[in-house]
């Protein structure tokens, strides 16, 4: 039995107009491309407080009884999908890193299916409106389930909203120009 998850959060690594292949180990085969993003927010929101409540509920449809025992170890083990932010997520100086909230959570779920992407009144949006961008305020629409096989619970990428932009992640976002380079002489190739 799956949870629809709403979570309002910062948007980081966003591919919501176009697929990506995961990331994958040296020597290790490349899965299939898909959509993916990660949204972060802080560890007491409701959000936090919507994502316990959905990732419990999973568990419980399997018929077991959950515990913050089993919750804080899904949140060491399923890293690649959802986790707790921690001191790794952190700078030279230990402050949060961007977008991170010390003691907050991420989720990271992707979809084979293109999400719908619609700004504040629900008009969609387009790779070619530049946002959401990393760093903007987002509602992200998740289906949250457990698997049958490993019984893990994993989380499908639904929809995004634009809740309004923020400070952008990455550098200026500033276009590249014809004049971004010089012509290099042949004798200097």
């Amino acid at each position: 039995m799956s949870q629809i998850l709403k979570v309002q959060g910062v948007l980081s690594y966003p591919a919501i107009f176009d697929k990506i292949a995961p990331m994958s180990k040296p020597g290790e085969k490349a899965g299939e491309a898909r959509y993916e993003l990660q949204v972060s927010f802080a560890g007491d929101s409701q959000s936090a407080q919507a994502f316990k409540a959905a990732w419990f509920a999973c568990i419980s449809a399997a018929g077991l009884k959950p515990t913050d025992a089993m919750w804080e170890k899904a949140l060491r083990d399923r890293l690649s999908q959802y986790g707790l932010n921690d001191d790794k997520r952190t700078d030279a100086e230990g402050n949060p890193r961007q977008g991170f909230p010390k003691g907050g959570y991420y989720i990271k779920p992707n979809s084979q299916n293109r999400p719908v992407v619609v700004d504040q009144g629900r008009m969609p949006l387009v790779k070619e409106d530049g946002k959401p961008y990393a760093g903007c305020i987002v509602n992200v629409s998740m289906d949250m389930y457990r698997q049958k096989d490993s019984g893990a619970v994993l989380v499908k990428l639904r929809a995004v909203q634009l809740v309004r932009e923020g400070e952008r992640f990455g550098g200026s976002g500033a276009p590249v120009t014809d004049d971004e380079f010089t012509t290099i002489a042949e004798d200097l190739v």
